[in-house]
């Protein structure tokens, strides 16, 4: 999955995106990347993923959908 988050700059943000990635790991679920604080070389590989989760912004999962067939929620 890639997951479209918030709070970038704010206090324990990275230690929520571990414990995301934690978490949804312990299901079998790999999380591909967080948007915004991924890597451009993490935001290649976007495509691979097989569902956007979008918090604030549907426009990208609408194009990723259309250009690449990845669902949303």
């Amino acid at each position: 999955i890639n997951i479209e988050t918030s709070g970038r700059y704010t206090y324990g943000f990275k230690s929520e995106i571990a414990e995301v990635r934690r978490i949804f790991g312990r299901m079998g679920v790999k999380v591909n990347l967080a948007l915004p604080t991924c890597t451009v070389k993490e935001l290649k590989k976007a495509p691979a993923a097989e569902l956007n989760i979008v918090t604030r912004n549907i426009r990208w999962a609408q194009k990723m959908k259309k250009k690449f067939g990845n669902d949303y929620f």
